[in-house]
């Protein structure tokens, strides 16, 4: 295999600091659509409770009334299928990939 040149070698390096910058970029975005999905999920307005009535008494009560109301506040169950969407998976990579970009910048400074 014959040597290579110095542009083939700047093109390379060049090359692999786009390709790593992007890769961090990807990583931290991907996070980030995780966390605002999240954070959409938690906004959603509160779903509002039927008063539960005693079938004896002709209307409901204060206390009734009241305890639906404090039952509307609180956040609804999930679901499984409207779990929020947060992916260790992604989060370590955005690290990994943070880590990676920062080592290549300090060993290309050392050179």
């Amino acid at each position: 295999m014959g040597e290579v040149g110095r542009q083939q070698r700047v093109l390379v390096r060049k090359t692999g600091r786009v390709l790593d910058r992007l890769a961090a970029e990807k990583a931290i975005l991907r996070a980030n659509v995780a966390k605002l999905t999240t954070d959409l999920e938690a906004s959603k307005p509160h779903t509002r409770k039927t008063v539960k009535e005693n079938p004896n008494d002709g209307f409901a009560t204060l206390k009734d009334i009241v305890a639906a109301q404090k039952a509307s506040e609180r956040a609804p169950k999930r679901r499984r299928a409207n779990q929020p969407v947060i992916d260790e998976a992604v989060v370590q990579e955005a690290q990994d990939c943070i880590i990676h970009g920062l080592e290549r910048i300090r060993d290309l400074e050392e050179s």
